[in-house]
């Protein structure tokens, strides 16, 4: 089995590694992909690191913009895809998740929970999927607010997070003993 944990989609990502790390994980029986506790980043690593995995282009979600001041006043759905990128993983791959698995993470398992030879395991995500706004108000405080509204093709809004394949909770027993319950489910999906 290979074994994979991505913290976060901030910085800079870089195809070659990952092309490296899907070529010694060539023959690997399976891939486990933990993308738990990672709060996201930059879509576009999401979207590169996904083209590993997709074996053609296909419309991961769609999003409309705001385009007015009433509170159905978006744009048309505009498709966004991910397509193939760099070396193709063939094998089967679980990807793990949590509720701590935000922005662009959240938009990374919708890309992937399409595809065929993908599992998402875990806990629904964190949500957020939405182009974030972020400004200061006079006494200080911050806000943010997504300024798209997102969805996946089958409709699900991507705010309120990617609900996995296989649904599990951490075994708080096992985690005494040493062992991830995620990890050890994962491990006896791709037997």
């Amino acid at each position: 089995m290979g074994y994979v944990y991505y913290s976060s989609f901030s910085g800079n990502f870089s195809t070659p590694q990952l092309d490296l790390i899907l070529y010694n994980y060539r023959e690997a029986k399976g891939l486990i992909l933990d993308v738990r506790d990672n709060g996201g980043g930059f879509l576009g690593n999401a979207r590169s690191i996904a083209g590993h995995f997709s074996d053609q282009e296909r419309v991961a979600f769609f999003e409309q913009a705001k385009s007015g001041p009433k509170a159905n006043d978006f744009t048309g759905p505009q498709a966004v895809t991910v397509k193939p990128e760099g070396i193709q993983y063939k094998g089967n791959v679980v990807v793990l998740t949590n509720r701590s698995c935000y922005s662009a993470t959240n938009s990374f398992a919708a890309m992937l929970q399409g595809l065929p030879q993908v599992t998402l395991m875990g806990d629904t995500t964190g949500g957020g999927g939405g182009l974030p706004i972020y400004g200061e108000l006079p006494n200080g405080w911050t806000f943010r607010y997504s300024a798209t509204r997102t969805f996946t093709p089958d409709g699900h809004s991507l705010e309120v997070g990617i609900p996995p394949d296989i649904a599990m909770d951490l075994d708080s027993v096992q985690l005494l003993q040493g062992k991830d319950s995620y990890i050890e489910a994962a491990i006896d999906h791709l037997q």
